[in-house]
């Protein structure tokens, strides 16, 4: 029990650390091609123990051709889809399928991530995305700090990020990363 409070702590300090970086004035990210299939497949084996853990599925549905790159920041890519996949892995109850998606869409590139959990209600989605915030009928550990990086490093390309939830059928989240 100390063993997860520490764990706990320690990650709340490091989001709220990350938090601190990424809204600074002097936050950039550092944009290069990369292929968004790779980063997806690193995020996806990173999570692989965690998900087999509690009997989630992880899947990948890629239509972007293979030769694909983005101008992004990797690692801020792999921040995005980490907590996206994090998240749908502690909601989702055993035995679904989490799905991470990436496609073309009105000239930006979508990387999406549902999962069968309980779903967000409209009450919640204002918030949802400020510091410290989860939903209130979320009862997973969690900092409340994973959506508000989320959407800020999705700001920080020029993207947004879309929510499509509803209580009792999961929960979509996208990010929709602008092409050029």
């Amino acid at each position: 029990r100390i063993q997860r409070a520490t764990a706990h702590m320690l990650l709340l300090v490091k989001q709220v650390l990350r938090k601190g970086q990424i809204e600074s004035t002097a936050f950039k990210v550092d944009r290069r091609p990369v292929s968004l299939s790779a980063i997806a497949d690193e995020c996806i084996e990173d999570f692989s123990i965690l998900a087999r853990k509690k009997r989630v599925a992880l899947r990948k549905e890629d239509v972007l051709p293979p030769e694909h790159r983005l101008q992004a920041d990797p690692t801020a890519v792999l921040e995005i889809l980490s907590n996206l996949v994090s998240n749908a892995i502690k909601y989702s109850p055993p035995e679904q399928e989490i799905r991470v998606s990436l496609a073309r869409r009105n000239g930006d590139v979508e990387i999406a991530v549902s999962d069968h959990g309980p779903g967000i209600g409209t009450q919640d989605r204002k918030q949802l995305f400020g510091k410290f915030q989860r939903g209130t009928t979320m009862e997973a550990e969690g900092t409340g700090y994973g959506l508000a990086i989320v959407k800020r490093l999705a700001e920080a390309h020029g993207g947004t990020v879309e929510l499509d939830s509803a209580p009792g059928r999961g929960s979509t989240f996208r990010v929709l990363l602008p092409e050029a």
